[in-house]
């Protein structure tokens, strides 16, 4: 066994103050709250995020590329909508052996639309209660707890 005295690493002061929000965050998830460590995308300060709060910013992805900013989700959302109606039109207007295949790229896009859509609606949400609790954007994957 060791004996020797341990020695608490010195910390800076950010350092301080992060653990500071770490252990609050502990303290809020023991007693059952959903909350998550996220670093604001503004100044990279940590904070606690409620899930509503946090809006997709939330789930953990991996390192491939995700639109987590609302102007971005908005312009996609725009573009998946304009080729669901391209589909549409599509399959209104054509009829014939092709017309299977279109119904099937009309339910695939469809479908694509209705999950953009609902985080287009998490996202306006999140921005809403982030801007009445007076919180920044959380960066994504910046979580710590």
């Amino acid at each position: 066994m060791d004996h020797r005295p341990r020695m608490r690493p010195v910390l800076t002061p950010a350092q301080e103050r992060d653990q500071v929000i770490l252990d609050a965050a502990a303290a809020r998830r023991a007693a059952g709250e959903k909350v998550r460590a996220l670093r604001g995308a503004e100044d990279g300060r940590l904070r606690i995020y409620t899930k509503a709060e946090a809006g997709p910013a939330w789930s953990r992805s991996s390192s491939s590329r995700a639109v987590f900013a609302l102007s971005g989700q908005l312009v996609l959302f725009a573009i998946i909508s304009a080729i669901l109606a391209l589909m549409v039109v599509m399959a209104v207007r054509f009829d014939g052996s092709e017309q299977g295949a279109i119904f099937v790229g009309v339910f695939v896009v469809g479908a694509v639309w209705v999950a953009t859509a609902v985080i287009v609606i998490r996202s306006i949400i999140a921005a809403r209660l982030r801007r009445r609790s007076g919180l920044p954007a959380p960066r994504p994957n910046s979580d710590h707890l």
